[in-house]
C-alpha cells in the first residue's frame, strides 16, 4: 500500500512517542483516506487490541467530516474507552500543503493506575495537596467539545466490531432492531448511519443490506432519497 509521503515522516514520530511514553499511552497513526484500514503504525497495541490495517473509529470518520466544517487542529483530552479501560485521547490532526485532513496521530492514555493511585491516596485525608492535583491532572478527561452525538470514543478492535458497533448506536437511537423497522424508518436509520460517517467504509453499504435484509442497491435507493 503507497503511504503519503506527509504520513510517513510521522511513522517515526508515533514510535518515539510510544516508547517515550511507555505502554499506558498508546499511539496511533492513521490515514484519513482510506479509513477501512487507516492503521498505519500503532505503538503499545495491547491497550486496545487493535494492529495495523485496522479501520478508525466512528469517532475518527465524523471528525473527517467535522475537520472540512471547521478546520481544527487537534482535540485534546477527550473521554475514550476500549477493553473497557478508561482512556484520556487526544486527537492531532494532520494536513497536506492545500490544507486538505489526510491523518491522525492519536494518543491514548489509560488512566486506569493512576485512578487507583489517586483512590489509595485521597482515603487519608492528609494526602498532600501537590499530588492530588498531579493526579487529577494526569486523569482529567472531557466531553469532546464538537456535536458528535457521543460523550465519548469507543474504540473497536477491527473491522467487524466497528460495523457493529454502528449498527448497535443506530437501532439504539431507533428504540428497536433492525428486524422491526417500517420503509420510512429504515431511511431515518440509514440517515442516522449517513450523519456518523458510516457510509465512508468500504463496504459498508454491501455490510447494512445484509443487516437489513434489502439489496445494496436498495441501500443506494435510501440514501439519494435522504440526499434529495
Amino acid at each position: 500500500m503507497k503511504i503519503n509521503k506527509i504520513l510517513k515522516s510521522f511513522i517515526p514520530v508515533a514510535e518515539g512517542l510510544g516508547k517515550m511514553l511507555g505502554e499506558d499511552y498508546e499511539v496511533v497513526l492513521h490515514d484519513a483516506k482510506n479509513p477501512e484500514n487507516s492503521i498505519l503504525h500503532i505503538e503499545n497495541a495491547s491497550l486496545s487490541g487493535r494492529k495495523k490495517g485496522g479501520p478508525l473509529t466512528d469517532l475518527g470518520l465524523f471528525l473527517i467530516q467535522y475537520y472540512n466544517e471547521n478546520k481544527v487542529k487537534y482535540l485534546v483530552n477527550y473521554n475514550a474507552n476500549a477493553n473497557n479501560k478508561k482512556l484520556r485521547a487526544t486527537t492531532l490532526f494532520i494536513n497536506d500543503e492545500n490544507d486538505d485532513l489526510i491523518g491522525f496521530l492519536c494518543i491514548n492514555y489509560d488512566i486506569t493506575k493512576a485512578e487507583k493511585l489517586k483512590m489509595a491516596l485521597f482515603e487519608n485525608e492528609e494526602s498532600i495537596n501537590y499530588i492530588k492535583k498531579l493526579l487529577n491532572q494526569m486523569t482529567e478527561t472531557r466531553d469532546l467539545d464538537t456535536n458528535y452525538e457521543n460523550k465519548s470514543e469507543t474504540i473497536p478492535k477491527d473491522f467487524e466490531e466497528l460495523i457493529d458497533d454502528y449498527i448497535h448506536n443506530a437501532q439504539k437511537k431507533m428504540g428497536k432492531s433492525i428486524s422491526e423497522l417500517s420503509r420510512s424508518e429504515k431511511i431515518e436509520f440509514i440517515s442516522i448511519l449517513d450523519k456518523r460517517g458510516f457510509f465512508l467504509l468500504k463496504g459498508s453499504v454491501e455490510e447494512l443490506a445484509k443487516k437489513l435484509g434489502n439489496s445494496k442497491f436498495t441501500i443506494y435507493a435510501y440514501l439519494r432519497e435522504i440526499k434529495s
